[in-house]
């Protein structure tokens, strides 16, 4: 799965850099709340992409604490 973010986001620079039909940003969040949230972080930093639009930074930050919430619950559980 983490190959399918890394090809989004790849596509997605390309189709920037060529004013081609690019992915939605509504996508690359939804790779991220699939579990490929770390992917995510990584290949905006790597490629450089998506790195000014706030709104995707604001619900990236959104889908990774929901993810660390609901981490920490499974956690506790299992241990009590």
């Amino acid at each position: 799965m983490r190959n399918l973010i890394i090809l989004t986001f790849a596509w997605d620079k390309r189709a920037a850099r060529f004013q081609a039909r690019y992915v939605s940003e509504r996508s690359l969040l939804l790779l991220a709340f699939m579990g490929e949230t770390p992917g995510a972080y990584w290949v905006r930093h790597r490629f450089r992409h998506q790195i000014c639009i706030q709104s995707f930074l604001r619900n990236l930050h959104v889908i990774a604490a929901a993810q660390s919430v609901a981490l920490l619950a499974l956690l506790t559980k299992s241990l009590s």
